[in-house]
């Protein structure tokens, strides 16, 4: 989850960046898959706000390539 940055809490603030060519693509232990979500990247909590910063052609092999959860645009 989140191939180019995790966030789950406290707020973080991404700024004049690309984020690119991540992926986030699962696993898992004992036969399961697991789940790859936010190629680029993955909110599972608090705040991440973005200006100027490009996010695309991130890869995630379950869902939302780009961006899991609500980016804060600045």
């Amino acid at each position: 989850m989140g191939g180019g940055l995790y966030a789950d809490a406290g707020a973080v603030s991404v700024e004049y960046t690309s984020i690119t060519g991540n992926q986030a693509l699962g696993g898992g232990h004992a036969g399961t898959d697991g789940q790859g979500r936010g190629g680029g990247i993955y909110l599972a909590g608090g705040t991440v706000s973005v200006k100027k910063t490009e996010i695309w052609g991130n890869h995630a092999s379950t869902s939302d390539d780009d961006v899991f959860g609500d980016l804060i645009d600045a």
